[in-house]
């Protein structure tokens, strides 16, 4: 079969998402400075154009092809990924296979209806991050190491992309709703479009690897998509786009943010 090339498609939380909904919630928006936003667009750009985004389906013969092509890219508040999307606010990015309580995208069904990534932004909290990555257990932080806890964050994206990438290629382009309502027909259900489980072996180093259980499943994935991830990274994120400069743009942004908001405590009363 053809392989088949997805391409991802940045929006922000608020693009998709009805304003009332927020609103009703109290749920702070999502600020990505157009600097940061224009940083993400052209590793998007990067990532479209990587040959890894051409995916082929496993088993077309045992499930219908489906006809997704697009993987959106959905950056939002943390406060929103925690509570609009019910993520742990200690996750960095995260494949959205199942509906929110909320029903934010409009899905009504317990599953996606397409292929998305959430991931939170606020320069302040991925600088922060980055940081802690990096610094040492007796609270020294080594400054030298910051480039390689920026790479550490930037790795996210490819990685989740990789989550879709896969889950694609098991699901012949089917959305995770459309999935789940054929699972009796075709025999596996989601957890095994997620992982591969029962469909086909996962691949760490250019072995093949058979897991002995779901667990075994569940960890081989993560193994995998973090090695692809890696791999991706280091192709999409260097010279303009490296992990330096990113580095460097978070704290232009959280410097600006700091003189701002004493400006606004020197003009108050």
């Amino acid at each position: 079969m053809t392989a088949r090339p997805l391409r991802i498609t940045l929006r922000l939380l608020e693009e998709l998402v009805d304003p009332d909904l927020l609103s009703e919630f109290e749920v702070s928006p999502t600020v990505v400075p157009d600097r940061a936003l224009d940083f993400l667009r052209s590793a998007v750009n990067r990532i479209n154009a990587d040959p890894d985004m051409a995916v082929s389906a496993v088993a077309p013969d045992l499930i219908p092809p489906g006809d997704l092509a697009e993987i959106e890219l959905v950056l939002c508040s943390p406060e929103a990924f925690e509570n609009v999307l019910e993520q742990p606010d200690n996750v960095l990015g995260v494949h959205l296979v199942s509906t929110p309580d909320l029903d934010p995208f409009g899905e009504e069904a317990p599953h996606a209806r397409a292929y998305r990534i959430a991931i939170p932004f606020d320069a302040d909290v991925v600088m922060g991050r980055i940081r802690d990555a990096v610094t040492d257990f007796d609270g020294t932080l080594d400054k030298a190491d910051l480039a390689h806890g920026a790479m550490g964050w930037l790795v996210t994206l490819p990685h989740e992309v990789h989550h879709v990438l896969w889950f694609a290629g098991n699901g012949s382009f089917n959305s995770p709703a459309d999935l789940d309502a054929m699972g009796d027909e075709i025999g596996h259900d989601l957890f095994d479009m997620n992982t591969g489980y029962g469909l086909r072996p996962l691949l760490l180093d250019g072995e093949e690897f058979e897991p002995e259980d779901a667990e075994d499943a569940t960890e081989l994935l993560e193994m995998m998509v973090e090695e692809r991830g890696r791999l991706m990274a280091e192709r999409v994120f260097r010279d303009d786009l490296g992990p330096g400069r990113f580095l460097a743009l978070l704290s232009e942004l959280t410097c600006e943010k700091d003189k701002s908001n004493e400006n606004i405590l020197e003009m108050t009363p």
